[in-house]
């Protein structure tokens, strides 16, 4: 049984929705109106026999990092954090985290960044299934004709979060 906690963090793409566990790994993070309810429909598939608990002393380290980079001063974020997908998204997932600020990636381009250079479709819905937005820079990842691609949060908001990076 693992105890997690949730808040909302107001940010200014709205709402984010924060799952830690007790030791202030970060377990999702989602968007928005549907960021509460998805919250919590993750964590009932992802862990099952988990215990909600209060605390916001948890999330101390993680909002001090998403203030710092929703402000521009905070690139590379040191934040523990443990999705939970299959083999394949965690591979993309891990991959996504090599992509540097300002920096933006095709998906056929990520396809081969996991060794699969036919999987663009696969990539992107193992991107679009992230946990983690922003922190797992999932934002980073844009069609192969320089169009902004899709996006769980909206475009607005991926054209928001690559503005901030400089990339847009």
């Amino acid at each position: 049984m693992i105890s997690i906690a949730t808040m909302t963090y107001p940010s200014p793409v709205g709402d984010l929705s924060l799952a830690a566990n007790q030791e202030g790994v970060l377990l999702g993070l989602f968007f928005g109106d549907i960021g509460q309810s998805s919250i919590l429909q993750y964590l009932n598939q992802t862990y099952p026999h988990h215990i909600q608990i209060k605390n916001s002393d948890i999330f101390k380290t993680i909002t001090f990092e998403l203030d710092a980079y929703f402000k521009g001063n905070l690139k590379d974020f040191t934040i523990s954090v443990s999705p939970k997908g299959t083999d394949f998204q965690m591979k993309v997932w891990k991959s996504l985290t090599t992509i540097l600020w300002g920096e933006t990636i095709s998906y056929g381009e990520l396809a081969k960044k996991v060794n699969n250079p036919k999987a663009s479709r696969a990539v992107g819905s193992a991107n679009g299934k992230n946990p983690i937005s922003i922190v797992i820079p999932c934002h980073r990842v844009i069609a192969g004709d320089g169009g902004l691609g899709g996006f769980g949060g909206g475009e607005n908001i991926k054209a928001f979060l690559l503005e901030l990076e400089g990339s847009l």
